[in-house]
């Protein structure tokens, strides 16, 4: 077992080597065990600027040893910048149940959690949080409205692979980047399957949407009007591809027109596929970043007549 400690500036980064290994209790143990003894080592340190640790997995058995992580983070270190991420996971239904204790901080400003079960029983006080990412995990709507109103300086959030929110409303002035990733399995059953994420936020200015779709966008764009910056960065596959030409057209273009006022437009691979099914030339895309979208937006909706008249 090998732990990778780097201090730089009153940093600690816990890097598990071993993360790629075969599943290994002992592994496990022994990378806790490391972690507590360096920790007690700076218990007496005044100020940890970042305290990033990723285990190789979660385990009930290592329950008491991440408490003492974060309660070291939040209580102890007064750190500023907080990284919990797990390497590995069967399921979010055994993921690691973040603390009540660590959701009240004035201190914290960066914090990055992966596979992490956030269910705060009172209210959350993240009152100098600047950046949140959160990553594979199951959240509800109600918790994700505490958390929001819990940072009132938050300026960026993340959600990675985050399910079970269908309704993202985003009111805060100070809020201006959101970068959101789906990922859906081929074998999602039918309730994921219907999943769909709408998104309100006013006041957001740069958005970045990504991740995997099978047979629809798992996405709707509402009130989204002071975008500057848009990153399209969606794969969306169908099972029978030449049936649903005509549906791959119209989902660009309604997901282009929520965007049609933005400066900045970055476009993933899945929209050149789309345009070149039909033997337009690429470089016609380049116009996206340099004229106006309504441009593309008719030019898309050409493509998709032209679909029609084919069928």
């Amino acid at each position: 077992m090998a732990i990778s400690l780097e201090i730089r500036s009153a940093s600690l980064d816990f890097n598990s080597e071993d993360y790629l290994k075969p599943y290994k209790k002992i592994y496990i143990l022994d990378y806790a065990a490391s972690v507590n003894r360096e920790l007690h080592y700076w218990r007496s340190c005044e100020k940890i600027k970042s305290f990033r640790v990723f285990p190789y997995s979660y385990q009930d058995f290592i329950a008491h040893d991440v408490d003492l992580w974060v309660h070291f983070a939040v209580n102890i270190g007064k750190v500023e910048e907080f990284t919990l991420k797990f390497c590995y996971f069967d399921s979010l239904d055994f993921a690691y149940k973040f603390p009540e204790f660590a959701y009240t901080n004035t201190v914290l400003r960066n914090l990055v959690l992966g596979f992490c079960r956030l269910r705060p029983s009172g209210n959350v006080k993240w009152s100098n949080l600047v950046s949140l990412s959160i990553g594979d995990a199951g959240m509800t709507e109600g918790v994700m409205e505490k958390i929001l109103s819990g940072c009132p300086n938050l300026e960026c959030l993340e959600l990675d692979k985050v399910v079970g929110i269908r309704r993202l409303e985003i009111s805060s002035v100070k809020l201006r980047k959101l970068i959101v990733t789906i990922y859906e399995t081929e074998s999602a059953d039918d309730d994921d399957q219907d999943y769909c994420l709408e998104i309100h936020a006013q006041h957001i200015r740069h958005l970045e949407l990504s991740g995997l779709c099978y047979d629809k966008i798992h996405f709707q764009l509402r009130n989204v009007a002071s975008l500057v910056t848009a990153v399209l960065s969606l794969n969306v596959y169908f099972f029978d591809l030449e049936e649903n030409l005509e549906k791959e057209c119209r989902y660009l273009q309604e997901l282009l027109h929520h965007v049609a006022s933005v400066k900045n437009l970055e476009l993933g691979p899945w929209c050149i596929e789309v345009c070149s099914y039909f033997g337009y030339p690429i470089q016609i895309l380049f116009l996206f970043h340099f004229a106006d979208l309504l441009f593309a937006i008719e030019f898309i909706s050409l493509v998709t007549m032209f679909v029609s008249t084919k069928e």
